[in-house]
């Protein structure tokens, strides 16, 4: 009988070292507040195995410096979100052998947010009428919807920390089209508003990655500005 692994040599499935006593439990919100967008020329997940700050400061030096006439130059990020996390579609039960082993193997994931925020921007100076404002939000996320491009993406969540979508099968940030639409919701008679929704699916998998940082670094200030 073929030995697969030698039992003293195999990694502790076990549960790690249990916390110390303390008075009160610990919490933590990973809900997902924001999301990184960066064209997918840049490759992310070369720079995340040298060194993750290396992908801040790409990140953040396109934020502030990208080229307004030129996306491929340019990281966006989103409004503030809100919506659950990933949904996981069609698992499939891969048997291995006759003896009943089995393997999941995971079918597409998509993760669904909604922003609410809206926000006007300065139009063309007309000199025979008003200025015409523009509505900021259907700039940038119909932007971001026609520019059919992949894009890297990374989530920011509520409690600060930065981590990157990869994609299952590579293990590489995931790169993505989003699509993105519009609805006008009816809260009650007295309140309609709009809402955008932004839809990522990787079709054989995707989850967040481990943590790069948090927008609390003083090594990067701009991060802050993502709060």
């Amino acid at each position: 009988m073929a030995i697969v692994c030698n039992p003293t040599l195999c990694p502790n499935p076990g549960p790690p070292t249990l916390p110390t006593a303390q008075c009160g439990n610990q919490l933590r919100n990973s809900s997902i507040m924001r999301l990184i967008a960066v064209h997918c020329g840049y490759n992310l997940t070369g720079l995340l195995s040298v060194n993750s700050s290396v992908v801040l400061s790409v990140i953040s030096n396109l934020w502030n410096n990208g080229a307004l006439d030129n996306p491929n130059t340019r990281a966006f990020v989103t409004p503030k979100l809100k919506g659950a996390g990933f949904t996981n579609e069609d698992p499939t039960e891969l048997i291995l052998d006759n003896c009943g082993a089995v393997k999941n193997i995971k079918g597409a994931s998509t993760l669904e947010l909604t922003s609410t925020a809206a926000w006007d921007l300065p139009g063309i100076f007309g000199t025979l009428g008003p200025d015409i404002i523009q509505y900021g939000e259907q700039i940038f996320w119909e932007h971001l919807q026609d520019e059919n491009v992949g894009y890297n993406w990374l989530a920011i969540q509520c409690d600060g920390v930065i981590r990157p979508i990869l994609d299952c099968a590579t293990g590489a940030i995931a790169t993505l089209n989003p699509y993105i639409s519009m609805q006008t919701v009816e809260a009650n008679d007295c309140l309609k508003y709009d809402e955008w929704k932004i839809k990522l699916t990787a079709k054989c998998g995707a989850k967040l990655g481990q943590p790069i940082t948090t927008i609390n670094d003083p090594s990067f200030p701009t991060l802050n500005e993502w709060k």
